[in-house]
């Protein structure tokens, strides 16, 4: 995984949106919650239901944020024991609570140390709200990461703990980039590199071997292991009603994929590297658990694996995995399938790109009511990381899925949370490098197979039409389309969306998935 800068988004924004059947997809948004963080890379909770919210930064320092605001004082701090460069794949990386963590006060990190080299860890805290205690720290697990130094990659970083009790570790493959090579350590069972290990840290010293290990009685083999084939699997989750586990395995040159395991797996499962990547068995290795879902580079890609929704609030989320990507800013869901052996259902559903940058999802998280959570930095001003919440839009779409030549139909989109600051944004027939529009804003248009164009500020701007009349008007909430009576306007390729933006503040609220509309 290769990290990439952010700008954070100031003015204008220029969403990409590929479609994948969008009409029966619940559209989201990213609502703000916070910022002015330093490479946030996880934002997690504690268990006990106190309602604070918990952000790792790459630098070594895991913050509180208690109602939107961040804590002054960290509630861990290990700067001094981490290798760490901003941008890089070293440094504090994971970070999980053990399920009585209000009783015994326990959590646990997962960082890399001053050579490099992988560290699991144990702290206590203690007191209401809970405070660390610095001197408590035991050292869990230690992994040789080569190479020595703060130059390592494929680092993995994932910690939790799993509905059986037992912490579940991600470590990635150590940096080895080469395709069907029998050196790749996530091939051999005698590394934990590029693993998904499974230990018992309520006993032992420091910890026992779960006897339903896959590879207990294997000779040679570690017996941590619980899958492996992995490159470099940076986030996991459980899904917190099944027990499955959903895996974000970032690719190497082609492809990046979101692997599963079901609940009732023995473990043992091998997911491909480096005989494969994504979808691509050049050899047709047989002896490996296929990816859920793929997607290409398209010229780069992190996957930043995410969670399957089990929250409250937005019951037309319930039960969609969401997930997104480091390099294309983009967000995508997956519905598992009603029945066994039945198909997953992806929808691409936001790409947030800023014309200056790029918005830079960094993670994913779970909040104690189930509530999704992401992070994003910015490397234009490491002191501005930021963590949203992911939520379904209270929109009002009103829009027929299918007209006819000659016919003029209204497309009408609000969201009633936020009156008088919906823009719609549509798909143009042709691209503008760039328009210039009073108060000297400059709408940037880019080509992402669909072209959109964002109006802000200025409802009557009509300067962006179509000559040959695919495009009649452009205006807030309301946008009417004169259909040509033409047969070379007829098909699918007609889509519709909104964005929520205000402003006063110069933020961008909330963005729609895309609507299609079918002309015959």
């Amino acid at each position: 995984m290769n990290f990439k800068g952010e700008v954070q988004i100031l003015i204008l924004l220029i969403f990409l949106i590929n479609i994948v059947n969008a009409q029966t997809v619940p559209p989201i948004i990213l609502q703000r919650i916070t910022g002015g963080l330093q490479d946030p890379l996880y934002v997690t909770h504690d268990g006990t239901g106190n309602g604070i919210l918990y952000t790792v930064q790459q630098n070594g320092i895991i913050k509180k944020v208690i109602n939107g605001v961040i804590q002054s004082v960290p509630f861990l701090d290990i700067g001094g024991q981490i290798c760490y460069s901003s941008g890089g794949e070293t440094g504090l990386l994971g970070l999980a609570f053990h399920p009585n963590f209000a009783s015994n006060g326990f959590l646990y990190i997962y960082y890399t140390d001053l050579n490099g080299d992988v560290i699991v860890k144990r702290y206590t805290a203690s007191g209401n709200p809970p405070v660390v205690n610095i001197i408590s720290g035991i050292q869990i697990l230690f992994i040789d990461h080569p190479p020595a130094g703060c130059g390592g990659t494929h680092n993995g970083g994932m910690i939790e703990f799993g509905p059986d009790g037992y912490l579940y570790i991600a470590v990635g493959n150590g940096g080895f980039s080469n395709p069907g090579s029998s050196s790749d350590p996530a091939i051999n069972l005698n590394s934990l590199l590029g693993k998904i290990l499974r230990i018992d840290v309520n006993g032992g010293s420091p910890y026992l071997i779960p006897l339903t290990n896959p590879f207990i009685n294997t000779p040679g083999a570690l017996p941590e292991i619980w899958a492996y084939g992995l490159r470099n699997p940076w986030r996991f989750s459980f899904d917190s009603l099944t027990g499955d586990i959903y895996i974000g395995d970032v690719g190497n040159f082609d492809q990046e994929e979101i692997d599963y395991q079901p609940s009732i797996s023995n473990g043992g499962e091998h997911y491909g590297w480096p005989w494969t990547e994504g979808c691509f068995n050049p050899a047709s290795f047989p002896a490996y658990t296929p990816p859920i879902y793929c997607y290409s580079h398209n010229p780069f890609g992190a996957v930043m694996g995410g969670y399957i929704y089990r929250g409250s609030q937005y019951p037309e989320m319930y039960g969609r995995y969401y997930f997104g990507d480091y390099s294309q800013d983009k967000i995508w869901s997956i519905t598992p399938p009603t029945i066994p052996g039945g198909s997953w259902s992806t929808t691409e559903q936001l790409t947030l790109n800023d014309p200056n940058g790029v918005f830079a999802i960094t993670s994913f998280g779970e909040g104690p009511n189930g509530e999704i959570y992401l992070t994003s930095r910015n490397s234009a001003n490491v002191y501005s990381g930021e963590i949203y919440n992911v939520k379904a839009t209270k929109s009002i779409i009103n829009m027929p899925s299918s007209a006819s030549l000659g016919q003029t139909i209204t497309i009408q989109m609000s969201d009633p949370l936020h009156p008088g600051k919906v823009y719609i944004l549509v798909k143009s027939a042709f691209t503008h490098p760039s328009m210039q529009i009073p108060g000297g804003i400059t709408l940037l248009l880019a080509d992402d197979g669909f072209y959109f164009l964002l109006s802000l500020f200025y409802p009557n701007v009509m300067g962006l039409i179509n000559s040959q009349g695919i495009l009649d008007s452009l205006g807030q909430a309301t946008a009417i389309w004169n259909i040509p009576n033409n047969p070379l306007v007829g098909g699918s390729d007609h889509y519709f969306a909104f964005v929520t933006y205000d402003p006063s503040t110069q933020s961008v609220i909330a963005v729609s998935a895309p609507y299609q509309i079918t002309i015959t």
